[in-house]
């Protein structure tokens, strides 16, 4: 416990104690940063777009309600995905 105080409270006045670097940033660096940021959520939307039917099929075996065959087995009807 006493130790996720300590980092809890680094990590918040960290911002206030910092020394200055004496590094110098060119104006390409913050242009790199946003293509990176952008890569990334683009990169995670379209990962998430191709994957969807799998997500979608998965959640809604967990979720559904199994139905009775005429022997009394359990069966999940599923669809197939292309």
């Amino acid at each position: 416990m006493r130790r996720i105080l300590f980092l809890s409270f680094f990590f918040l006045f960290s911002p206030w104690i910092v020394r200055d670097a004496q590094a110098y940033l060119d104006p390409g660096s913050g242009s790199y940063l946003l293509q990176i940021l952008i890569g990334t959520v683009l990169g995670i939307l379209i990962s998430f777009k191709i994957y969807w039917k799998k997500i979608q099929l998965f959640l809604t075996g967990l979720f559904k309600k199994p139905s009775m065959k005429k022997d009394g087995e359990a069966q999940v009807s599923r669809k197939k995905s292309k």
